[in-house]
């Protein structure tokens, strides 16, 4: 016997007398209910995501440097998956990749889009990856990694983004190996020091943005003396609040987001990036 039978009919015989003896003749009925309540929460999902991407203007289209958005699809994006630049902590990574169109070498991060808790409201920000595209497409600075565009493909997120070359904890490497002067490595530092402090003001005052993962490996540079920091997928709009603290790498947290209990959770707020900057290397 299959275990298909073999289970609906331990079903049947647990719960037969509680269903109408028309309903429990049916050897099919349990099983077809579970398939229904299964399709059913597939379509539940399938139309919240319609609904928050219907709310997100900048689903499927693709922008470079100051020219007008163009509408993408999938399709236009050549993903070189051997080539991982980065991967981080919620299953996600970027790679390299072609946008063929204009065969522009990006960053591209992938990411599942997995289906929120049910609320009241149904918006873009309920899904942490689309949330985290629309904030960098939010904002423009030199020293804010640039968002060409991005679109969700059967319940994947792909966040295109411009390509850089290092991250600050690869170049730290590097030159700890090569041993450079003292005099060179504080200058190098002291480079990456005004431009992240330059975006992370820029990011205060006019956006009421706070980060919230500030770290070597979200600071990028490339081989133009460009500093930039990337990776928002923890960021949130104005003051962080009490209970919101241990979210990030603990190892760069300030000690205001550490928390030790439920007497011992104080609010945060963009002071404690500049804590997180000065432990980077």
């Amino acid at each position: 016997m299959k275990f298909s039978n073999i289970w609906k009919f331990h079903y049947n015989r647990q719960i037969g007398h509680c269903l109408p003896e028309k309903q429990a003749s049916v050897e099919s009925s349990p099983l077809q209910a579970m398939d229904d309540l299964i399709r059913q929460r597939e379509r539940d999902r399938k139309d919240r995501m319609t609904t928050a991407l219907q709310k997100s203007s900048r689903n499927g289209q693709f922008r470079i440097a100051q020219e007008p958005y163009v509408q993408f699809s999938f399709s236009d994006l050549e993903l070189d998956n051997t080539a991982i630049i980065g991967k981080g902590a919620f299953s996600d990574r970027v790679v390299r990749a072609i946008y063929k169109p204009a065969n522009l070498a990006i960053a591209v991060k992938s990411l599942v889009v997995k289906m929120p808790k049910i609320t009241s409201s149904h918006d873009g920000h309920q899904f942490p990856i689309i949330h985290e595209a629309e904030l960098i497409g939010s904002v423009d600075h030199e020293n804010i990694i640039r968002l060409h565009g991005f679109i969700v493909h059967e319940m994947m997120c792909y966040i295109c983004m411009e390509l850089m070359d290092a991250n600050l904890e690869e170049v730290c490497r590097v030159e700890i190996v090569e041993k450079p002067t003292v005099a060179s490595y504080e200058t190098f530092l002291g480079a990456v020091t005004v431009a992240v402090v330059d975006a992370l003001t820029f990011l205060r005052n006019p956006s009421n943005i706070i980060h919230r993962d500030i770290k070597p490996n979200n600071i990028l540079v490339n081989a133009n003396g460009q500093v930039k920091i990337c990776d928002f997928g923890l960021s949130k709009h104005g003051l962080s609040g009490p209970g919101t603290g241990n979210v990030g790498c603990r190892r760069f947290m300030a000690p205001e987001r550490i928390s030790k209990g439920e007497n011992d959770l104080y609010a945060y707020g963009s002071q404690s990036e500049v804590w997180s900057l000065g432990i980077s290397p």
